[in-house]
């Protein structure tokens, strides 16, 4: 997924968050960064252009990441707290 925060024309701030493949969001920022004023997502669904200079952040996450699953290990035994005899 990508979420992309701009500015529209009359100074809001909006944010946009939208089902990207690896490869669509790669090309996404690669055009950005090589500088063109307007760039444009392509993805299956649909196309979206934005200015450049009005992009303010651009956050990429990855879907179906396996959450941390627990330790199937015993707990480890409770220490003494430092205490010295």
């Amino acid at each position: 997924m990508l979420t992309i925060r701009y500015q529209w024309a009359d100074g809001e701030a909006n944010a946009k968050i939208f089902k990207v493949n690896e490869d669509e969001a790669y090309d996404f920022l690669t055009e950005l960064n090589e500088g063109a004023p307007f760039s444009a997502l392509i993805s299956k669904e649909q196309t979206v252009v934005f200015p450049a200079d009005k992009i303010y952040e651009i956050r990429i996450e990855k879907e179906n990441v396996p959450e941390v699953s627990k330790s199937k290990r015993e707990k480890a035994a409770k220490l003494d707290g430092g205490k010295t005899t």
